[in-house]
C-alpha cells in the first residue's frame, strides 16, 4: 500500500498538472544539455583547440565560464517583464530561439569571443528557465505537488547534463552543436501538449489571469525592497542562493572534469561524464521524495552539511598530496570521492532550493522581479566564485575546498536560524503566516512601548 505522501503524488486527479509540468520540464532538459557539455568541452579546447583556435589557456577558459555568468544578468531582467507581458507559457516556448543561437555560434567559432559569446547567451537561457518555469509550476500546481513537480525539472536538467556531457565527451565540438541544436528544435513544438483544458476552464483561468495581470502591471522593483516583509523574504531566499553558488556550484559544473582529468586516476572524459552525471540524476530523484517527505528547512540543512563534508574530504586530499609532493591514486579516489557527495548534494537540493523558496515566499505581485532578482545575485555570485576559486585553487587545491567548506559550515548555521519551512502550504497560506508574524511582533513592540508609559 502506498504511503500517504505517495498517495497525494500519485493521483489520477492531477493528470492535467502532471502533462503540463512534463511539457515545460523538457526546457530544462535542453538547459542541462546546455550545461553539461561545456565541462568536456573546456577540456578538449585546452588540448586540441578547435578550428583555427589554438589550444586556450587557464585565462581563456575562465573567460568563458564568466560570460555565462554575465549572460543570466540580462536574462534575469528580460525574464521579470516577458513572463508577466505574454505570460510564462509563451515566454518558456520563447527560450528556445536563443538556445538555438548559442549552439550556431559554436559551430562557426573561429575564435574564443564566439565561444564567449555562445556561453553568454546559455547564461541568458539558464536565467530565463529558472526565472519562468518555477514560477509556472508554483502557479499551477497543488501544493503538496509543487516541490515533486520542480526537482523532476531538476532530475529531466540532471539527464540533460549527462547527456549534453556524454555527447561532448565522444563526438567533435561541431558535431555536438549539430546535435543539440536538433534536439532543441525537436522539443519546442511538445510543449504545445499543455493545451488540454475545456472551453469553460480556459476561459474562467483567463479572467483570473487578467486580474492578476492588473495586479501585477501596478507592481514595481522598489516593492521588493521598500515593503519590509518583501525585503525579509527576498533576504532570506538570497542568503540561500548566496550558500549555492558560493560552495562551488558553478565552479564544479565547469571544472569538474579538469579537476579529475588532472588527477592520478586515470579517467576519460566520458567515463567521469557518466559518474557524475549519473549520481547527479539518482540524487535528483531522491530529491523528489525528500523535499516532501523532510520539508525545506531540514533539506537545506542535509545538503550544507553534505557539501562540507564532500569539500573537506577534497581538500584534505590535496593537502596531503601537497605534503608528499607527488600525486597518488588513494588521494585522487578521495578526491573523486568528495566531489560526487558534493554533485549529489546539488541534485538533492542545492540545484533547486532557491527557485522553490523564491516561488512559495515571494506574493504574486512580485514574484517574477524577486526571482529575476534572485538570478541577478546568483550571476555576480557566480562570476565572482568562479573567480575565486580559479585563483584559490591556482594556489593549491586544498585551499579552494576548504573556502568552499567553510561556506557549506556558515551556510549551515543560516539555515537553522533563518531559512523557515514551507512544505504542504499554499502560496496564500505561506503569505499569510508570515504577515501574522510580523503584526504580532509589531503589536508585541506597541504593548512594550504601553507598559513603559
Amino acid at each position: 500500500m502506498l504511503d500517504t505522501t505517495s498517495e497525494k503524488i500519485f493521483n489520477k486527479n492531477y493528470l492535467h498538472q502532471y502533462i503540463s509540468v512534463c511539457a515545460v520540464s523538457l526546457t530544462f532538459f535542453i538547459t542541462g544539455t546546455q550545461l553539461g557539455y561545456l565541462s568536456p568541452c573546456l577540456v578538449i579546447l585546452e588540448i586540441d583547440g578547435y578550428n583555427q583556435m589554438l589550444p586556450i589557456k587557464d585565462t581563456d577558459k575562465s573567460t568563458i565560464i564568466m560570460c555565462l555568468s554575465f549572460g543570466i544578468i540580462p536574462g534575469a531582467i528580460w525574464a521579470s517583464y516577458i513572463n508577466d507581458l505574454i505570460g510564462r507559457k509563451y515566454s518558456i516556448m520563447l527560450i528556445f530561439v536563443p538556445q538555438i543561437l548559442c549552439q550556431i555560434f559554436v559551430y562557426f567559432a573561429t575564435h574564443v569571443y564566439m565561444f564567449c559569446i555562445s556561453e553568454f547567451l546559455r547564461g541568458f537561457c539558464v536565467a530565463w528557465a529558472f526565472s519562468a518555469v518555477p514560477i509556472y509550476i508554483s502557479e499551477i500546481s497543488s501544493p503538496h505537488l509543487r516541490g515533486p513537480f520542480t526537482v523532476c525539472c531538476i532530475v529531466l536538467q540532471q539527464v540533460g547534463n549527462l547527456v549534453g556531457s556524454m555527447i561532448q565527451s565522444t563526438l567533435s565540438i561541431d558535431q555536438t552543436a549539430i546535435v543539440c541544436s536538433t534536439m532543441s528544435t525537436i522539443v519546442l513544438p511538445m510543449l504545445k501538449l499543455q493545451r488540454i483544458e475545456n472551453v469553460d476552464k480556459q476561459y474562467e483561468e483567463m479572467k483570473l489571469a487578467w486580474i492578476e495581470s492588473q495586479t501585477i502591471k501596478k507592481a514595481s522593483w522598489l516593492k521588493l525592497f521598500t515593503v519590509p516583509l518583501n525585503l525579509k523574504l527576498f533576504l532570506i531566499c538570497a542568503g540561500v542562493q548566496t550558500a549555492q553558488q558560493m560552495t562551488g556550484q558553478l565552479y564544479m559544473v565547469s571544472n569538474v572534469h579538469s579537476i579529475i582529468h588532472n588527477s592520478a586516476l586515470e579517467l576519460s572524459l566520458a567515463t567521469i561524464s557518466i559518474v557524475i552525471n549519473t549520481v547527479g540524476i539518482v540524487a535528483a530523484l531522491l530529491g523528489i521524495y525528500l523535499i516532501e517527505q523532510w520539508g525545506r528547512k531540514p533539506l537545506f540543512m542535509i545538503i550544507c552539511s553534505g557539501s562540507f563534508i564532500g569539500h573537506s574530504m577534497t581538500a584534505i586530499a590535496f593537502l596531503v598530496e601537497d605534503i608528499q609532493s607527488e600525486k597518488s591514486v588513494l588521494c585522487g579516489s578521495i578526491e573523486f570521492a568528495g566531489i560526487i557527495i558534493y554533485k549529489a548534494m546539488i541534485g538533492v537540493g542545492f540545484q533547486h532550493l532557491p527557485n522553490i523558496l523564491a516561488s512559495e515566499l515571494f506574493a504574486t505581485e512580485v514574484k517574477s522581479k524577486g526571482t529575476s532578482m534572485l538570478m541577478l545575485i546568483s550571476s555576480l555570485l557566480g562570476a565572482g566564485s568562479t573567480q575565486i576559486f580559479t585563483r584559490l585553487y591556482g594556489i593549491s587545491g586544498y585551499v579552494a575546498f576548504f573556502s568552499m567548506a567553510s561556506v557549506a559550515f556558515c551556510a549551515l548555521i543560516f539555515g537553522y536560524f533563518l531559512v523557515p519551512e514551507t512544505k504542504n502550504r499554499s502560496l496564500l497560506e505561506i503569505q499569510n503566516e508570515f504577515k501574522k508574524k510580523k503584526n504580532s511582533g509589531h503589536n508585541s513592540s506597541v504593548k512594550n512601548d504601553g507598559n513603559e508609559i
